[in-house]
């Protein structure tokens, strides 16, 4: 082969990189606890077996659980408080004070979920 000229090629990759950003609010007093949290990212999708759940760790085990109740845009999730009535998983210990990491899984089958990424919700319990 004998090389004739060259050209630049310019390629822009516009593809969704799913992940999690942020969780609003990202502090909270179990004293007065929000009713649902906001979590923004990309990615996130209902694959027909809901919208995506949320599990709230720290270390290994989870506290709590909820799936979320709004979806918009792929980009926004509302998500309620975590309690029994809200977790998949049965015997939650739920939310105490101290920092969790709140990982949002969409669900890819009837028992299957694919990790979007995770956030830090620090927790506090000014509670008498």
């Amino acid at each position: 082969y004998t090389l004739i000229g060259s050209v630049t090629l310019t390629v822009t990759d516009t593809r969704v990189v799913p992940g999690v950003s942020a969780i609003t609010p990202s502090a909270i007093d179990l004293k007065t606890p929000p009713p649902s949290f906001t979590i923004t990212g990309a990615g996130f999708v209902d694959n027909g077996f809901g919208f995506p759940v949320v599990n709230f760790m720290r270390g290994t085990p989870s506290l709590g659980q909820a799936r979320a109740t709004a979806m918009v845009g792929g980009t926004t999730l509302t998500v309620p408080f975590p309690t029994a009535a809200t977790a998949i998983a049965p015997n939650l210990p739920g939310l105490s004070a101290g920092t969790v990491q709140a990982q949002v899984y969409v669900q890819t089958g009837t028992l299957t979920y694919t990790l979007l990424g995770s956030v830090t919700l620090t927790i506090t319990d000014t509670r008498p």
